[in-house]
């Protein structure tokens, strides 16, 4: 079993592309993080703690004893809460592009991009992803493959 967590403004439809690949191997799974996709959407403050209750459940209601977990940005974060939280049921951990914990600067830089997102959507935020993906150097050195 591989179950693949997706990033802040991301959902399941985001591993459209990688199913197909690890579905030849595992079954695979891609749940959407609550607040996204078609998770539910409480109005209440969300945390990797949460995240990572919310996953456990996802897994005692799938009788998941055990996955791989893959996670990416913020979905790292939830996979290595949740591997510190509930080590017997994860067999491999694979994160990409993540973070260990939430600074401040992190947590304004979240906030930032969330409301930027319920503005306008992903066309309105790019500067505000950029911001989270991209060390400032590496965008100013390569300012013209951001403009296109």
């Amino acid at each position: 079993m591989k179950v693949l967590i997706h990033g802040l403004s991301g959902d399941q439809a985001g591993w459209v592309w990688v199913m197909p690949v690890f579905s030849k191997h595992y079954r695979t799974i891609a749940p959407d993080v609550r607040g996204h996709g078609d998770s539910e959407k409480p109005d209440m403050p969300y945390s990797i703690q949460q995240f990572s209750e919310d996953l456990f459940a996802f897994f005692q209601k799938l009788e998941i004893s055990q996955a791989h977990l893959l996670g990416v940005s913020m979905g790292g974060a939830i996979a290595q809460q949740f591997v510190l939280d509930h080590p017997e049921r994860v067999k491999s951990l694979i994160l990409v592009s993540t973070f260990s914990h939430v600074d401040v600067h992190l947590r304004k830089a979240f906030i930032r991009l969330r409301k930027s997102l319920d503005r306008g959507g992903y066309s309105t935020s790019f500067d505000e992803m950029v911001k989270l993906a991209f060390n400032p150097d590496f965008v100013t050195a390569n300012i013209h493959f951001m403009e296109e």
